[in-house]
Formats: structure tokens, sequence, C-alpha cells
């Protein structure tokens, strides 16, 4: 009797309460009543933990691929970042050796000018030069700016990641309160003390119906 319910026991306990039913048929009615409604909240609780057990492996499911989808998009995220942080620092360093270079060819170029003022070919061509060295550095910085930027996005994709990780943690807690209620709910089931209870009554008023009878 201090075993835990057991489902099999439960449905022979009814097919029992069938043949009290047919053995009392004064009460045929009530004891009918009593075994709908015992089978409807049975049934009932049955189906609750059934959702609920459904709706556990779902969530177990969903969070494990959140998680592994987060993993996968941080680690692309550091991978991306550090390509971009390692190339936005060798850009930086091209771009300081580049203006150095222009300034170091500026004043190559006032010098050759003092020097040789009728040389106007060579300044020519030292001007083109200089110019195509501006350009690259143009270039360069515009290179820089657009890899700002890139950072820039993924730092936001990486901040959309994370919200709907978030989300999705939210997502399995409401589950897991919904779980825990279908749980309280099942616990209120019929237990084996009741049933013993209200057969020793139905017992007890066979005996004083032989008495009377």
């Amino acid at each position: 009797l201090d075993s835990p319910p057991c489902p099999a026991r439960l449905e022979v306990f009814s097919q029992a309460l069938l043949e009290v039913v047919n053995i009392f048929p004064s009460y045929r009615g009530v004891l009918f009543a009593v075994k709908s409604e015992h089978d409807a909240v049975v049934k009932s609780l049955r189906a609750a933990v059934d959702a609920a057990n459904a709706v556990e492996g779902r969530m177990q499911v969903i969070k494990a691929e959140s998680v592994s989808l987060v993993g996968q998009s941080t680690a692309h995220f550091q991978h991306v970042t550090s390509a971009a942080a390692a190339r936005l620092e060798e850009l930086e360093k091209l771009t300081k050796e580049q203006a150095s270079a222009v300034t170091k060819l500026s004043a190559e170029r006032a010098e050759y000018l003092d020097r040789c003022l009728k040389s106007e070919e060579k300044a020519e061509e030292m001007h083109k030069h200089n110019m195509v060295i501006v350009r690259n550095y143009h270039a360069t910085h515009e290179e820089v700016q657009a890899l700002r930027k890139q950072v820039h996005l993924l730092e936001a994709d990486n901040k959309r990641l994370h919200q709907q990780k978030a989300d999705a943690e939210a997502m399995v807690k409401d589950k897991d309160d919904k779980l825990q209620e279908a749980e309280k709910f099942a616990k209120t089931m019929v237990t084996r003390k009741e049933y013993n209870d209200l057969h020793q009554k139905l017992v007890d008023q066979r005996k004083l119906t032989d008495d009377y009878a």
C-alpha cells in the first residue's frame, strides 16, 4: 500500500470498481458518477503530463540549438574581428609610413626646387610621383574607414545574437515554469490511500446493507 501510484494498478482498481457497481445496483448511479469523474481527472492528468514531457523535450532541443548557434556565432565573430583588427593595424601602420613618406618627399621636393630651379622636367616628375603617393594615402585611408564600419557592423550583429540568446533563454525559462505547474497539477492525482478509504467506505456500506437485509 505504500508503493507509489502505478497506472497498471489504477486500471485494475477501475475494473474492480465496476465489479462493485454490479454488486451494489442501488448505488450504481453514484458509483458510476464517481468512476466517470475519476477517469476524467486521470485522463486530464495524463494528457497534461504527456504535453509537459513534449514541451520539455522541445525546450531541451531549442536550448541546445541556441547554445550551439551562439557559440558558432561568437567564434566566427572573434575570428573576423581578429582578422579585421590585424588588417586595421597593418593599414594604420602603412598609413603612417606613407604619411611619413609624403612628408619626407614634400621636404625633398622643396629642396630639389631650391637646388634645381632650372630643372622643370625633373620637378614635374617628382610632382607626379608625389601625387601617386597622395592618392595611395587617400585610398588607404578610405579602406581603413571601410574596415572600421565593418567592425561596427560586426559588433551590432554580435549584440543582436546575444539578444537572441537572451530571448531563447527567457523562452526556456517560461516553458520550465509551465512544466513545473504541470508537475504540481499531476501531484494532485488520487492517491492509493484515498482510494482505499473510499473502498473501505463501500465495504462498510455493503455490510450495513446486508445487516438491514
